[in-house]
């Protein structure tokens, strides 16, 4: 799949990584107040989703469902036939700042999503801030072909760069 490369400079980019860095920092700070107010040691994370509640030693308290044990620790979930329960399920549904994405953000903000599909695979358009710079990878040639989003439009500060460029300004290739 041909795919396309562009690495952020300016002050535009210094504007996206700084919003993106303000908002990771007010997920962290949601995460750790779900996990204090219900005296848990974390939060159970896949990806960028929380699930539940991470604590050191088994529990035995009656809201709260075991999803897994990682040997040094233990993953739940609120039982939603009790009232505390409920009230962690509801409040890690409501609550969008603890599922906050920053590839998603980019993307979003910048409109840059492009999903292309072939059989047996979905492409999508990626992004990232590593070391105050903001990296976004599209997928599909420039050309509108059939059955895929056109090319979005690019701006002016993202700079298109082949791969290996883009993956040493990470710091992912030597």
């Amino acid at each position: 799949m041909e795919r396309h490369f562009y690495i952020g400079w300016g002050s535009k980019n210094a504007e996206l990584v700084q919003r993106v860095e303000e908002k990771l920092a007010h997920c962290q700070e949601a995460r750790a107040r779900l996990a204090s107010d219900f005296s848990a040691a974390a939060v159970w994370t896949r990806g960028r989703q929380v699930y539940g509640l991470i604590f050191p030693r088994r529990q035995q308290a009656a809201w709260l469902e075991i999803a897994f044990s990682g040997g040094y620790f233990f993953a739940y979930r609120g039982r939603t036939d009790t009232i505390k329960g409920r009230a962690l399920a509801r409040r890690i549904q409501k609550e969008s700042m603890l599922h906050f994405d920053p590839a998603k953000y980019i993307i979003n903000t910048l409109r840059l999503q492009r999903q292309i599909t072939e059989p047996g695979h979905v492409f999508r358009s990626w992004a990232g801030s590593v070391n105050g710079t903001i990296f976004v990878s599209i997928p599909g040639s420039k050309k509108r072909s059939a059955g895929t989003d056109p090319f979005p439009a690019v701006p002016g500060w993202l700079h298109e760069v082949n791969e290996s460029s883009w993956l040493k300004a990470q710091g992912l290739w030597r």
